[in-house]
């Protein structure tokens, strides 16, 4: 079995372990609180199409499918068991829709949709521009990414926390800078790159370090 797939399986596997608590504790505020900022960058209108490409449970989903009943959100995850849950959760909301996938192999026609987001699941790709390619695909033209992941820019504690998480973990592949985002970006094919937010400090939103980045970039 190549690397990659075996990646893929050790990830599924983790989430699918993890999603029973998903939703539990600090983590989940600390998720929602971020998704809440992405979610008002993409500025959800009715009848457009937004996909969260690792979507876990399907907060954000969910969110926007409240907020815009008559938009169309998307959630795509590699874990059965948070599409499970993202499903039972969604119960009412006609216009929230999800399924089990993977980034490199996105099973939605070319041009579908009028923003994807991508939060804090990056750094599980084992094929970065892969990934990217396949998100700028299903992506109509003139159409946005919002890509959100932790960093490592100027912050040595998250090269030890990357370096302790590949020790420990066997779903993890690493955490980036933001100029290899912006470079993985640019291979993909995306124009008009820009920082949306970045997030940089100690003992910020109930975590010891937070050291995030929100990227916008355009088919």
């Amino acid at each position: 079995m190549q690397e990659s797939d075996t990646l893929k399986k050790n990830t599924q596997k983790h989430f699918d372990d993890w999603a029973g608590h998903y939703d539990d504790g600090r983590m989940s505020k600390w998720f929602r609180y971020f998704q809440s900022k992405i979610i008002d960058q993409v500025h959800p209108q009715p009848k457009q199409k937004i996909l969260d490409v690792g979507c876990g449970t399907g907060w954000a989903v969910r969110e926007i499918a409240r907020q815009v009943p008559e938009a169309e959100a998307f959630g795509v995850d590699i874990s059965d068991e948070m599409i499970r849950l993202a499903q039972q959760q969604s119960d009412g909301l006609d216009s929230a829709h999800f399924q089990q996938g993977d980034s490199e192999h996105i099973s939605f026609p070319d041009e579908h949709f009028d923003a994807v987001i991508c939060s804090s699941s990056f750094h599980h790709y084992p094929y970065p521009v892969a990934s990217l390619s396949e998100i700028r695909r299903v992506l109509k033209s003139g159409s946005a990414l919002f890509l959100f992941d932790r960093i490592r820019d100027k912050m040595p504690a998250v090269i030890i926390y990357d370096l302790v998480q590949k020790i420990y973990r066997d779903d993890h592949v690493r955490y980036y800078k933001s100029e290899e985002l912006i470079h993985f970006i640019t291979l993909a094919g995306f124009s008009e790159i820009h920082e949306v937010l970045r997030d940089q400090g100690f003992f910020r939103h109930s975590k010891l370090t937070t050291s995030e980045i929100l990227l916008k970039a355009i088919k």
